[in-house]
């Protein structure tokens, strides 16, 4: 019984291996083969970069300062912050004394909607007093560091043809110090791919045109909605737009996170998807799989080694070692070939990989996928839901609400520290 039990876990290890190989490699043929349209300066739209700020990332300078130095002949920069009292206004006041830019654009969030989170309705509150002779919205977060083409990589695409969105996404190094930002890294080279191919578009680095935006759908759906990606999404795919991926802008995110705070990152997004992707039990049972695989893969070879069966010990020991390497492999080589595409667009090289931190990367792999497990399982049933030091109610199927709204400065003084 033994025998037969390992010879199976071994060939499920083999075909489960099989299967992401030929999803990874579809990925990288997909990335390599990735061209954006080349257009001249004077046939590029304006554009306008939207970036709703709460609270003072520790980054916010070095983004602003990044956003305002792109290599593109025609945009503003909008900044909405959160409410006067946040401390992001003074951190932008200073930037904006020192630079003296006249394309940047501050402004408060006012009528934040009790249906949707703070970003959406700022972003929402921001497209909407846009001119008419802006045709592209980008879309960036606080906390990332663009490099000088991202702008032009974004919205070229949106000049020609029929796309709506274009969408990058986030990659955090896998260099961190600590087991959260370790596990957060893995988190995001497990979704990667699948959101790849599921076209799952990323506020963080992404443009659309104005045909998207600039309708009243795209307002009524912004006003409820559990993310602004899931509104954007369907604002293009009712109107028969296309959303491309595009590898050039993947951006770098470096900072660190705790355990708890990793597992209240991943668990949010694990909510948002739970909230407006369909197959939301699909993953479920994807995720309890994997973890299924590697434990009972684990137990049959510890139980074969008790009974001194050594050879199925031995195969059971390899399944468990070709699960976790070339789970490390696949993190890697995506590593290198995403910092290769943004280094071609004239962005900064991805720092490499270490022995040390790679041998920290393998032994924390089973301990991702106990963590990624726990994280779907108190997704599925979770009633709420806190960003930025607001709580957010669930209303299932895919509606939230806001519980109270505070300034930031006012979340800060409690003596929780808001997630």
């Amino acid at each position: 019984m033994l025998t037969g039990l390992s010879l199976g876990l071994a060939m499920l290890v083999g075909l489960s291996i099989l299967t992401q190989l030929w999803g990874t490699s579809r990925f990288l043929r997909a990335i390599a083969s990735y061209r954006a349209p080349v257009i001249e300066d004077r046939r590029l739209p304006q554009a306008a970069i939207v970036l709703s700020v709460r609270g003072c990332d520790t980054e916010l300078r070095e983004c602003l300062t990044r956003l305002a130095q792109q290599n593109y002949p025609r945009y503003s920069l909008h900044i909405i912050v959160d409410h006067p009292s946040d401390p992001a206004r003074a951190a932008v006041q200073a930037w904006r004394d020192e630079n003296a830019l006249d394309n940047v654009h501050v402004e408060f969030l006012e009528s934040p909607s009790p249906h949707a989170y703070l970003k959406t309705s700022a972003i929402r509150q921001c497209v909407a007093k846009l001119n008419s002779e802006i045709e592209i919205a980008c879309l960036v977060d606080a906390d990332t560091m663009v490099h000088a083409n991202w702008l032009r990589d974004l919205a070229a695409p949106l000049a020609e043809g029929d796309a709506g969105i274009v969408t990058g996404n986030r990659w955090y190094a896998p260099l961190q110090s600590t087991w959260g930002g370790i596990l957060r890294c893995q988190y995001n080279a497990y979704c990667v791919i699948p959101m790849y191919f599921l076209k799952i578009v990323w506020g963080g680095s992404l443009a659309m045109h104005r045909a998207v935006f600039d309708t009243p759908f795209f307002d009524q759906r912004m006003r409820d909605t559990c993310t602004e990606e899931s509104a954007i999404r369907e604002s293009a795919t009712t109107q028969g737009l296309e959303i491309q991926c595009n590898p050039d802008v993947f951006l770098l995110n470096s900072t660190e996170c705790s355990v708890a705070g990793c597992f209240q990152f991943v668990r949010r997004q694990l909510i948002w998807t739970r909230l407006y992707y369909p197959n939301w039990p699909h993953i479920t049972l994807g995720v309890l799989g994997s973890y299924a695989l590697l434990v009972a893969t684990f137990w049959v070879m510890v139980c074969a080694a008790y009974h001194g069966n050594t050879p199925i010990a031995l195969l059971d020991g390899a399944a468990l070692l070709a699960q976790i390497g070339f789970a490390q492999g696949i993190l890697e080589l995506l590593h290198r070939r995403l910092s290769a595409r943004v280094v071609e667009r004239g962005g900064e090289s991805f720092p490499p990989i270490g022995w040390r931190q790679r041998t920290t990367s393998l032994l924390m792999w089973p301990i991702f996928l106990t963590f990624l497990l726990l994280a779907v399982l108190s997704a599925s049933c979770a009633r709420r839901v806190r960003w930025r030091g607001i709580s957010y109610q669930i209303l299932p199927p895919s509606r939230i609400r806001m519980v109270n709204y505070q300034p930031w400065a006012e979340v800060s003084n409690q003596q929780s520290p808001p997630s």
